[in-house]
């Protein structure tokens, strides 16, 4: 059985790529044949996510200041894109490309089922609107379409969006959500679906070590930023003093070297688990660093987004972790010691259980459907 997997691949993003290359492995672990389906719209190609960044920044009101904030920022995206182009292509195994919906119907005659991967595949991405093609909108009805570990990034839309969302979602066979608050929007659509693990966490501690590439630095406190954020910064001062150790940031962001620590721009996937493996202390506004932290049983703390905080608080309360949250200039919760004997067992049934749910919606939905 050949399984088409479309998820957000192309970000230049450490967690986009990690997720897309789990959920392959995964399958493949489990006996099927698995592509990624080299979807990349427009929308996500440098020139465009340089005009989103911009226009998504408070900042640089002065015109001649924004086209130059713009074109620094096209820079850094095309690079950044270029660079995760070729981890593409020496670790994921893909169709094609294919740019609109229209072209994708081209996959589904080499395709016996389709599954919209993980990350926030169902949440809008441009323009406020949804992108279709993640809701398999070009698959015919005839062909069984699931999901796994799908997320809407959100705890709620509007009335329109939710509309749009039933008819979207109306067709699948099996529905999987990465978060808890995914079942409570597809509960009000009168929709059903299961939560299960992130398609990093479907990968134990021994085999991402096999993936990664182990850092020569050692006693070295990680950071690893997505959202710009001034207590960020703070929180890092702080805690570097109190523990008197090195900082390493990982990043994509160039404009990160003038931050505090020694920065890695753009280092391989590989190393880039490798340094999570590694570290002392992991500091983190990432759905995915705490994924890996927690895999890696690191010490980490957390400190929230001002967006889309749901899948970090969801991750933290499946595994009774609330109390890694930085808040209130407070950092003493880095003195208090994880129970990762107790985490590593809700894990580990966790993981058993979103491995059964794919074997079950790749089996039985399908199987059945065969035969009618």
């Amino acid at each position: 059985m050949k399984i088409g997997i479309i998820t957000r691949h192309a970000v230049a993003n450490y967690g986009s790529f990690l997720q897309s290359y789990a959920t392959q492995y995964t399958l493949q672990k489990l006996g099927y044949e698995a592509v990624i389906v080299n979807y990349i719209s427009e929308n996500e190609k440098p020139l465009a996510l340089g005009k989103t960044i911009t226009r998504n920044t408070q900042a640089h009101a002065n015109k001649i200041k924004k086209m130059l904030y713009m074109l620094l920022q096209t820079i850094n995206s095309a690079v950044c894109y270029k660079r995760f182009e070729g981890f593409r292509k020496k670790k994921l195994r893909e169709t094609k490309e294919y740019n609109t919906a229209f072209e994708l119907k081209e996959c589904v005659e080499t395709i016996d089922v389709f599954c919209t991967g993980s990350d926030q595949v169902w949440n809008t991405i441009n323009f406020d609107e949804f992108d279709p093609a993640y809701f398999l909108n070009f698959v015919p009805t005839d062909v069984p379409k699931i999901s796994y570990a799908a997320s809407f990034g959100r705890k709620e839309f509007d009335q329109k969006k939710m509309s749009h969302l039933e008819r979207y979602l109306g067709s699948y066979n099996s529905i999987s959500v990465r978060e808890k608050s995914g079942i409570d929007i597809l509960n009000r659509m009168g929709l059903h679906g299961s939560v299960v693990l992130d398609p990093t966490l479907l990968l134990n501690k021994e085999e991402w070590m096999e993936f990664s590439k182990q850092p020569k630095e050692r006693n070295y406190i990680l950071v690893y930023q997505l959202r710009k954020n001034p207590d960020f910064l703070n929180y890092v001062d702080k805690i570097q003093k109190k523990m008197k150790c090195d900082v390493i940031r990982v990043t994509t962001d160039f404009k990160q070297i003038f931050k505090a620590g020694r920065t890695r721009c753009l280092i391989s996937p590989e190393a880039f688990v490798g340094y999570f493996s590694n570290a002392s202390l992991v500091i983190t506004d990432s759905f995915h660093g705490t994924a890996f932290s927690i895999n890696f049983n690191v010490p980490f703390v957390e400190i929230l987004p001002d967006r889309y905080a749901e899948r970090n608080l969801n991750i933290l309360k499946m595994f009774g972790l609330q109390n890694r949250i930085l808040e209130d200039e407070n950092i003493d919760v880095i003195d208090q010691p994880i129970d990762y004997q107790k985490v590593n067992g809700m894990l580990e049934c966790a993981r058993q259980n979103s491995l059964d749910w794919i074997k079950n919606a790749l089996m039985e939905d399908i199987h059945d459907r065969s035969d009618i």
